[in-house]
């Protein structure tokens, strides 16, 4: 049998920010840990060159032969993520100092 949705909870204020990796193959917190409703809406910024790669903590830009993992993001893109918390949302980027700007709720 199919549950049923009985109520929906609303979010409050949105959060937003930037998250910049100052150095490539590293991977960053979006954000501190903080409870979320709806989830994140990830943007790769407009002025990057390289690729930014989304995921969790283990996300990285791996370079020779080892595999990329992460969702691949170029500039202007976006992703959303359907999270509990902002904490557990971590980037990387091909390229020093570059970055996402986010909205989440």
């Amino acid at each position: 049998m199919l549950a049923q949705v009985t109520g929906v909870v609303m979010p409050g204020l949105p959060l937003h920010g930037h998250t910049a990796v100052a150095a490539a193959g590293t991977a960053v917190g979006i954000a501190a840990s903080t409870a979320l409703v709806s989830g994140i809406n990830i943007k790769a910024l407009s002025a990057n060159t390289g690729l930014i790669f989304v995921g969790n903590s283990t996300v990285e830009n791996a370079s020779g032969a080892v595999a990329v993992r992460g969702y691949e993001l170029n500039a202007k893109e976006s992703v959303f993520l359907e999270v509990d918390d902002i904490g557990k949302v971590f980037v990387d980027a091909a390229v020093s100092g570059e970055g996402v700007s986010w909205l989440a709720s």
